[in-house]
């Protein structure tokens, strides 16, 4: 077979027919078509972003909390939120709802999502108290609950079982302190583990004299423990190695234990 008859056996004109309904378009065809598409994304984007089709019906809230910390509202994160339903759903900004529900003093973090076709979910976890801090001694004195960065955020009528009180003698105490007085009392606190906190009446914790050999501007802090003794903590810094140095202590029988260089800690007998 010649190379002309097996190039006849290939058909152009008749792969060619196949697009012809294509050509047969014209720009007018094509216009039509690129018409229906803008309109059918036009259509999309109204029900996405304007209409009530896909708007927030139902603000919904799941929070985390301890125990000591007592429940958050959840109307109080709703109003927190300021969420308005009819509102369509894809408008509605996430990252800016999540930072007006942390504003929230007893918040330690949000998560905001969306539900479809009609719910804003909130997931919410408040912050855990590593301590409570009191605003003096004796009866008729008020607590406040402080989370480990020393943040104080929130106040209760009693002091939760079970949790170290600390007396920040000299600390604003409110909702929103947080000074080098509170953190140190969270460090401190937190540093401890339970077995020695359980031993531990109450944390003082006042701001350093320069007098007394303190830092200007430092803090000192001292442990009054269940036995009547008394721990001379010194600064925050290094709380775990004092913490552990002292568990060492403490079969040794002292009214004073000083930790200041825990390093070369001291006692009196």
């Amino acid at each position: 077979m010649s190379r002309g008859s097996r190039l006849g056996r290939w058909q152009p004109v008749a792969r060619l027919g196949r697009w012809q309904p294509v050509a047969r378009l014209g720009r007018k065809g094509v216009g039509l078509v690129l018409l229906g598409l803008v309109v059918m994304t036009a259509l999309a984007a109204w029900v996405l972003l304007a209409s009530p089709v896909l708007a927030v019906r139902t603000v919904a809230v799941s929070i985390t909390s301890d125990a000591a910390s007592g429940a958050l509202d959840p109307s109080t994160v709703q109003g927190a939120a300021g969420v308005r339903t009819g509102v369509p759903l894809a408008r509605v900004s996430l990252s800016a709802v999540a930072a007006r529900v942390q504003a929230l003093p007893q918040v330690g973090s949000a998560v905001v999502t969306r539900s479809w076709p009609h719910t804003l979910t909130i997931t919410v976890v408040e912050r855990r108290p590593v301590a409570v801090l009191a605003d003096g001694v004796g009866p008729g004195r008020t607590f406040w609950l402080v989370d480990a960065s020393g943040l104080v955020y929130r106040r209760v009528a009693l002091a939760p079982a079970r949790m170290t009180v600390a007396v920040a003698r000299g600390a604003a105490m409110a909702v929103g302190t947080q000074d080098a007085l509170t953190r140190a009392a969270a460090t401190v606190v937190a540093a401890l583990p339970t077995a020695l906190s359980a031993q531990v009446r109450q944390v003082d914790v006042t701001t350093s004299s320069p007098a007394a050999g303190g830092p200007v501007g430092g803090v000192d802090v001292r442990l009054l423990l269940v036995s009547g003794a008394v721990v001379e903590w010194g600064g925050p810094q290094s709380s775990e190695t004092k913490a552990a140095v002292l568990a060492g202590l403490l079969h040794q029988p002292a009214r004073v234990y000083d930790l200041s260089a825990p390093l070369a800690p001291t006692t009196v007998q």
